[in-house]
């Protein structure tokens, strides 16, 4: 197999002895920038470093001392666009941007970042972002957030950055940013994920709110084996409402600076999103694994490589006479000399090698701890429902964490598709409380970006089944963020979450979703469940000090079918109705008891209603005491307390309003079983492996008070 990086380094020797080098296709030149010699030699340098980068990387990947072979080769001309945006700006880079970083932190007088990224290739423990959990690039003085994305899914999250700007002056937050960066190939373009944050950026900016957003597309023209048509980008932003277009070319530095220049201006002074195409090739594949060969012709490969960025710079640099032609190989050969040297010190560098040290930072470690201010302690002895307990604790938290927002679908003037969050907006204001468009993504990844400048997201996704519309930005962006960058970079928020079952009158799968083991397998992500008024006060309350204090990420999931009871056993009992607790009680995150002495139910949200009223009826009829234990959080499992709560040698009956495969009750039959806890008489009654139908169909699927009446007298009946 021919060695295609051998080639193109050939022939760029070859070329550059020769000066047989190419006149770049644009017309741009220094004298139209004025810039320094030593300011263009820095991005060559950038642009050289790059190259060597590369081609080190897949040295040590063949002498399995290395880890990662995409590269940036073919997009060094992202050096000249760091040049050109300097650092009063927070970039969401592309994996391609090596160059991007390198000369970053030239303009910080930051002489480090060769050797951090080859310690990142090794994944080195010394790695100053991630260390050694991933290939990132990232670095926090630089105000680069570390990206892994390869389908421009932290697009979302540069948006809400984008937007929270503004947001921030309004809140009083003192910022060192002035806008925001978001880079991506042309392969992610096509996905929905860039598309929604396209759509969003333009919505926006109709309304003539500020989004100060540069969207870079990096045209490589291949997204992995797949051409990408030369004309669809541009025929596709050109005429984009809200924006502004630039397109540059990337072979030519100085073409590069002056566009980007343009629209760096464009943004800071209308304060509205801009998008710049920058043409670029791609060398050596997708990656060292990729043999181009598969699927393009040998013809096709040479000439892309013919179009080497970096003879391109050279030629600018020789016409200039900023380097003669034997300095440019002087300065290439000096560079890959000193790279190869680091690198044979850096792979003797310490590797991750415990548990302990690899899971470290995925809850954050390393914060600015923060502290919430005291509220007026009257508390009011009207009895609530769930619904306006939740109102009510999201007003009071807005008096405790000046911060804090509020957004989502609807959650403004209507008040929310339940009116959870009636009259906030009114109250606090539009820039405190206020709607979104339609697509989940936008809103949990503006809530990600949001929280980059200090502000505190609460953001309601509308039902549950709407989440999963947008896991990734759970899964892939947020809960990443603290492991990725070492708990240098967080993201504290709340996401409010109505959803789960037994509706009546209103439902069917999507408004009735009863499944959240999507959510509980991702490392750190906090989920609490509440099931009755005084729980949703001091349960959020416990959620606000977790994010707000130690950085968290919490789902707040809330049982629709819950929000406006009043009664629990019989027609205007009452019962379910509770006070309002006084502000300075706040939940512990432990299991909470009704207690009882002949069986135990462990269960949470509508499965805790329906074990009370199974209580009262057992109780009455069968004078049967059931230990009720209410699970209350669902991630981590508050196991500690769950065991220590259950009546010692007493049957367990596990009721779990979700589905019987992977449900919570799966892993709290597995926690039992390795902590030795009795099987003697333990049973699941759960939802059906089925989605929530319409009308009064559910009620075939799902646990009912009379399903946990009859399995309790099963199960005391058989011993």
């Amino acid at each position: 197999m021919i060695d295609r990086t051998q080639l193109v380094e050939d022939s760029f020797l070859e070329r550059i002895g020769t000066k047989s080098l190419p006149i770049p296709k644009t017309n741009t030149r220094n004298s139209t920038l004025g810039l320094l010699s030593s300011d263009i030699i820095d991005i060559f340098s950038s642009q050289i470093e790059t190259r060597v980068l590369d081609l080190v990387a897949r040295e040590l990947k063949q002498n399995n001392q290395g880890f990662y072979t995409i590269g940036s080769s073919g997009h060094e001309g992202m050096a000249a666009v760091a040049y050109a945006l300097g650092l009063k700006n927070m970039a969401f880079l592309h994996y391609r941007d090596l160059a991007f970083m390198l000369q970053r932190s030239k303009i910080k007088h930051d002489d480090t970042m060769v050797i951090n990224h080859l310690r990142a290739l090794t994944a080195s423990s010394q790695d100053p972002i991630s260390s050694g959990r991933h290939k990132v690039l990232g670095d926090k003085s630089l105000h680069v957030p570390p990206q892994t994305s390869t389908i421009a899914s932290h697009s979302p999250r540069a948006l809400g950055c984008a937007y929270s700007i503004g947001l921030a002056k309004k809140l009083s937050l003192n910022l060192d940013i002035e806008f925001v960066v978001c880079s991506f190939g042309d392969g992610s373009f096509n996905h929905s994920t860039i598309q929604g944050s396209l759509n969003a950026s333009s919505w926006l900016s109709q309304q003539g709110i500020p989004v100060p957003l540069l969207y870079i597309c990096e045209d490589n023209g291949m997204a992995i084996s797949v051409p990408t048509e030369p004309t669809w980008i541009k025929s596709s932003m050109q005429n984009r409402h809200g924006f502004r277009y630039f397109e540059c070319d990337g072979l030519n530095i100085f073409d590069t600076i002056k566009v980007t220049l343009e629209a760096k201006d464009y943004i800071l002074t209308n304060r509205a999103p801009a998008f710049l195409r920058i043409k670029t090739i791609r060398l050596f594949g997708h990656a060292g694994s990729d043999v181009e060969q598969h699927y393009r012709e040998e013809n096709d490969i040479a000439a892309m490589e013919a179009e080497d960025p970096l003879l391109y710079s050279s030629f600018l640099l020789e016409n200039e006479k900023i380097l003669s032609c034997d300095e440019i190989l002087n300065l290439y050969t000096k560079t890959k000399s000193n790279i190869q040297n680091l690198s044979k010190e850096i792979i003797k560098e310490p590797k991750l090698n415990s548990k302990k040290e690899i899971m470290r930072a995925i809850v954050p470690f390393s914060y600015e701890k923060r502290f919430l201010s005291s509220v007026n302690k009257d508390v009011s002895p009207k009895q609530l429902t769930l619904a306006l307990a939740i109102n009510k604790v999201l007003a009071e938290s807005l008096e405790r964490c000046t911060e804090m927002v509020i957004f989502g679908e609807d959650v403004g003037k209507k008040g929310g598709v339940y009116r959870v969050t009636a009259n906030l907006q009114e109250k606090y204001g539009r820039h405190r409380v206020f709607d979104t468009l339609l697509d989940e993504q936008t809103i949990l990844g503006s809530a990600l970006g949001m929280s980059l400048n200090g502000i505190l997201p609460v953001c309601e996704i509308q039902f549950l089944a709407y989440i999963f519309n947008a896991i990734d930005q759970l899964r892939g962006e947020a809960a990443t963020q603290s492991f990725f960058s070492n708990s240098q970079y967080t993201n504290p928020m709340i996401i409010r979450v109505p959803g789960l079952a037994y509706q009546k009158g209103f439902g069917g799968h999507f408004h009735n979703d009863n499944s959240i083991a999507p959510l509980c397998d991702i490392p750190g992500i906090i989920i609490a469940c509440p099931s009755t008024p005084s729980d949703a006060v001091t349960m959020f309350r416990k959620c606000l000090e977790l994010a707000y204090s130690e950085h968290r990420i919490i789902v707040y999931l809330e049982p629709i079918a819950l929000y406006h009871t009043k009664d629990l056993s019989k027609a205007n009992d009452k019962i379910f109705l509770e006070q309002y607790p006084n502000v300075d009680t706040v939940s512990n995150m432990e299991v909470s008891v009704d207690s009882g002495t002949d069986i135990n139910i462990i269960t949470y949200g509508n499965g805790h209603y329906l074990s009370r009223q199974a209580k009262v009826i057992l109780a009455n009829e069968h004078d049967i005491s059931v230990n009720i234990i209410n699970l209350r959080w669902l991630n981590p499992l508050p196991l500690t307390s769950l065991f220590a709560a259950l009546k010692a040698n007493k049957p367990i009956l596990i009721v779990d309003e979700s589905r019987q495969t992977k449900s919570v009750s799966e892993t709290l039959i597995t926690a039992m079983l390795e902590n030795n806890i009795s099987f003697k008489n333990t049973r699941r009654l759960t939802a059906e492996d089925c989605f929530v139908p319409l009308g009064k169909a559910w009620e075939y699927i799902m646990p009912s008070t009379k399903d946990i009446v009859t399995t309790l007298l099963d199960m005391l009946e058989q011993g």
